[in-house]
């Protein structure tokens, strides 16, 4: 990819393979068989597990079944939990791309059911070294090692002006922004950052949007009551929309993606939710250095810009 003249590559070091899958799901028919595997730092099943592995039938996937075995960093000598869990994809007439499917649901696996282990353990845990196995109709099982880090990152050439933003101090609102663009622009959990986007871009609209208050009157005697003041979505929407030239569509897209993680569950959160988030985090990192630079009077057009190591967008690396 070419940015200001200079052309950069990216090489990734994939996850350690955690082995042939510990369980698999027999073929049925109209469905394709996949294991999913990953590893819970920090978490050990001094038992057979039995309760822990019935969380995976709880999950609203079609798991065949579930197995766990306890492993241990050598380097660290810490324990942890490697889980593998069986499901069944069915092959859907719809669904071109079944290997894409499989992992979405193999996400949304993943965070279900670590999501019912926080719960109940009272805690957070996280997952590292999560990795898909499809189970072919011919035996084959092909696993996807997804990246674990990078083995070579470009040089983050840029230049800082003598006086920030022309010398201007930045308002709580912009330095708030700027708290959770930092946050957004990490490389973990998608959910996390997105979220942490969208907090940027309504400190943003909170500095930059005035609308007016709605007022309305009592519907018997016609009084006015008390203004009701503009609301986030339609505060951003101001922004997104009006300020930053963004189409109608692509920001239906944008907040709907924000209500199913941060509005109080308004949508529910499937695989294509996951993946939808994935693929948008780049615009919402755009609009917010958009936003920002509109708020300390800088040219839309000139730097700073968003770094192309965030157009990097892998499968999943860890569950945070």
């Amino acid at each position: 990819m070419n940015e200001q003249g200079k052309t950069y590559s990216f090489r990734f070091k994939p996850v350690q393979y955690l082995g042939e899958p510990l369980i698999q799901a027999p073929q049925k028919k109209g469905f394709l068989s996949a294991t999913i595997q990953f590893i819970i730092p920090g978490l050990y099943i001094n038992e057979e597990g039995h309760e822990f592995l019935a969380i995976s039938k709880h999950c609203g996937i079609d798991v065949y079944d579930a197995k766990l075995e306890i492993v241990e960093n050598q380097d660290q000598s810490q324990k942890a939990t490697l889980t593998s869990i069986a499901f069944y994809v069915p092959k859907s007439v719809e669904n071109t791309n079944i290997d894409q499917e499989v992992e979405n649901q193999a996400r949304l696996l993943i965070e279900r059911f670590m999501g019912i282990l926080s719960f109940f353990a009272g805690k957070k845990f996280s997952v590292v070294n999560a990795q898909t196995s499809i189970i072919h109709d011919d035996g084959k099982v092909l696993t996807k090692l997804d990246p674990k880090y990078k083995t070579q990152t470009p040089k983050v050439e840029f230049n800082l002006p003598e006086k920030p933003f022309g010398g201007q101090i930045p308002s709580k609102n912009i330095f708030s922004a700027l708290f959770w663009l930092r946050r957004g622009l990490a490389n973990r959990d998608s959910l996390e950052t997105y979220a942490s986007l969208m907090v940027c871009l309504q400190c943003i609209a909170r500095e930059l949007i005035k609308l007016p208050a709605d007022v309305k009157y009592c519907p018997k005697c016609r009084a006015e009551i008390e203004p009701v003041k503009p609301g986030i979505t339609a505060l951003v929407h101001e922004l997104v929309v009006n300020k930053l030239g963004t189409p109608e569509n692509q920001f239906e897209k944008i907040w709907k993606a924000r209500n199913a993680i941060v509005a109080h569950g308004n949508k529910t959160i499937t695989a294509d939710v996951l993946l939808e988030i994935t693929e948008l985090k780049y615009t919402a990192i755009t609009l917010c250095f958009d936003g920002i630079k509109l708020a300390m009077g800088l040219a839309k057009e000139n730097p700073p810009f968003p770094h192309q190591v965030n157009f990097v967008t892998p499968a999943p690396m860890y569950f945070d």
